[in-house]
């Protein structure tokens, strides 16, 4: 699957490619085949759906990224080379597929595993605990919030020292 999710960024770099070349005056054309990016788009999308990858995108994110890939699909239909879209078209490719990385990018980082070596207390035998960034960062957000919540309720629960049997 991360073969899929390359050969997609591969091949929208290639598309964005032209872009550098014609600031350098290189005669190059490229050669850009859409059924191959049909196909790679159709396998990210399914990757996104559902994989666990980027199980921490947000609806709204993934939104953006099927958009972005669909107006990829629109700019890049019936192009045999990159050199047949106006300026312009290209330098759109290229925002599309940077938005895309960015995002796909994010979402890989939060699923990335942290392992970390872990003694219990009480012993001397250490055992090993793997997480994601993502379940790290909201499990560290529950005890935060946890201990606001006992430091809470212990002021509420605590008498006035001011108050002597109710009365001031």
């Amino acid at each position: 699957m991360i073969f899929r999710v390359t050969a997609l960024a591969l091949a929208t770099l290639m598309a964005a490619a032209p872009l550098s070349l014609a600031a350098k005056g290189a005669p190059e054309s490229l050669v850009f085949d859409p059924q191959v990016f049909e196909t790679q788009r159709q396998e990210l999308e399914e990757a996104v759906r559902r994989s666990d990858r980027y199980a921490e995108i947000r609806s709204s994110e993934r939104s953006r990224v099927f958009d972005a890939l669909a107006a990829m699909s629109v700019l890049l239909a019936d192009v045999e080379s990159i050199d047949e879209l106006a300026m312009e078209q290209r330098v759109e490719v290229f925002n599309l597929q940077e938005e895309i990385n960015t995002i796909l990018t994010r979402a890989a980082e939060s699923s990335r595993l942290v392992c970390e070596r872990q003694t219990r207390t009480g012993s001397h035998m250490t055992r090993t605990q793997c997480q994601t960034v993502a379940d790290r960062k909201a499990t560290r957000e529950r005890g935060q919030e946890l201990l606001r919540d006992a430091t809470r309720r212990q002021l509420i629960d605590q008498p006035d020292p001011g108050r002597v049997g109710g009365i001031r």
